[in-house]
């Protein structure tokens, strides 16, 4: 979908970033790691002809541009006590971020997720994160890509002593007990 940004309105840093984990990646064809730049944005969508895609604006546009976009997403993340007050927040609202930096902020950002616990395991103890990386990154990536870029609607975290909810637009999608691997969907019994 045409933004109507001009293809030479990306941020240059954005992009050579996006570029470098391109090429970086054991996951893309040398054929395509050979592209320029330029042609790197044709082919994954994010610049078609003269323009940038709103893809291209999200992922590699200057914040202004993706300001303007009207839905770029906004994440907030929200500590809460036993009692359900809010005792903490953080918010990423200025769309300085595109997406996959996002990801990054929220999870260096947020000083919980680095939290941990100690495990007796017979003579030895054992360090037990709180929040496992790979879960956290993966609830946030699912809930950028499937968020409705449509309408504005931002991502909440909300961080209870014993589990973690995603909300979106309204609507929780994903929550977790606190140091468990599974996560059911709200609208599960």
């Amino acid at each position: 979908m045409d933004s109507g940004v001009p293809r030479a309105a990306v941020a240059p840093d954005k992009l050579q970033r996006f570029v470098d984990v391109i090429r970086a990646s054991d996951r893309v064809k040398d054929s395509v790691k050979e592209k320029s730049a330029d042609e790197l944005l044709t082919h994954y969508g994010m610049a078609q002809g003269r323009t940038l895609t709103r893809v291209g604006v999200l992922l590699a546009g200057e914040t202004a541009d993706r300001r303007a976009l009207g839905a770029a997403p906004l994440v907030q993340a929200i500590k809460y006590d036993a009692q359900e007050q809010k005792i903490n927040k953080w918010v990423w609202d200025d769309c300085a971020l595109s997406p996959v930096e996002l990801v990054d902020a929220v999870w260096l950002e947020v000083p919980d997720f680095r939290e941990s616990y100690e495990v007796a395991e017979g003579l030895y103890r054992r360090q037990v994160p709180a929040y496992d990386e790979k879960v956290v990154r993966e609830l946030l990536v699912n809930a950028l890509v499937h968020r409705p870029y449509t309408q504005l609607g931002d991502i909440y975290l909300n961080l209870h002593p014993d589990r973690l909810e995603l909300v979106r637009s309204g609507a929780a999608i994903m929550e977790g007990q606190r140091s468990a691997a599974r996560y059911r969907s709200r609208e599960e019994p």
